[in-house]
């Protein structure tokens, strides 16, 4: 298994290279439909808030946007696998990432918790 994830990292940072704009865009596509959903259970926040990061949510201008969605996969791994493929994009593709920070914000959030 790492060994395939290994190859399509590589094949990733190809398309990264030569598309950086279309990878992060197929990527952010990725995320919404395969990681994250809209929460389905609020009474999951009430957990969230033993977190230490609870804190820095609570300040943020965004708090209300990214506690409407959790993650729809439920393994470490698979959640690992999928925040991979966006570092692997975000790291050509920094001048096109502002268009889409609000998903990779509520993901980076989602990680913590």
């Amino acid at each position: 298994m790492p060994e395939a994830q290994q190859t399509i990292a590589y094949l990733l940072d190809c398309l990264s290279l030569t598309e950086p704009e279309l990878m992060l865009e197929t990527t952010i596509q990725l995320m919404k439909e395969k990681v994250i959903k809209k929460r389905t259970d609020p009474a999951t926040i009430e957990k969230m808030k033993s977190n230490a990061m609870w804190f820095m949510l609570e300040n943020n201008e965004n708090k209300d946007r990214i506690l409407e969605y959790e993650f729809a996969l439920f393994s470490d791994a698979s959640i690992k696998y999928y925040v991979n493929i966006l570092e692997n994009a975000m790291s050509y593709t920094r001048t096109y990432l502002l268009k889409h920070i609000d998903i990779v914000e509520t993901i980076a959030y989602l990680c913590f918790f």
